[in-house]
């Protein structure tokens, strides 16, 4: 891998740069509370894949980016709870 040993380090930080820049661009849109609990659901996500991610278990990674499937239902929700919720 690119990143080799530090491979981890890395993707946490790729991971704290999209849930900052995506909870920056909730506020930057107005979206409400709701929106920023979401983006705090979307983190511990991250984070419990982060933790679980083992480069040397291709399996279990491939397990992770279909998790990204969920991933994205988080991010919907609390776009749409964002905008809903006042």
């Amino acid at each position: 891998m690119r990143f080799g040993d530090q491979g981890k380090l890395w993707i946490g930080g790729f991971y704290v740069a999209t849930v900052l820049l995506w909870a920056w661009g909730g506020y930057a849109m107005g979206l409400s509370w709701a929106y920023q609990v979401g983006m705090a659901a979307v983190a511990v996500h991250l984070a419990w894949q982060l933790k679980v991610f083992d480069i040397q278990r291709p399996d279990r990674n491939f397990m992770l980016f279909r998790a990204n499937l969920w991933l994205g239902a988080l991010l919907a929700a609390a776009a749409l709870a964002g905008t809903l919720i006042r």
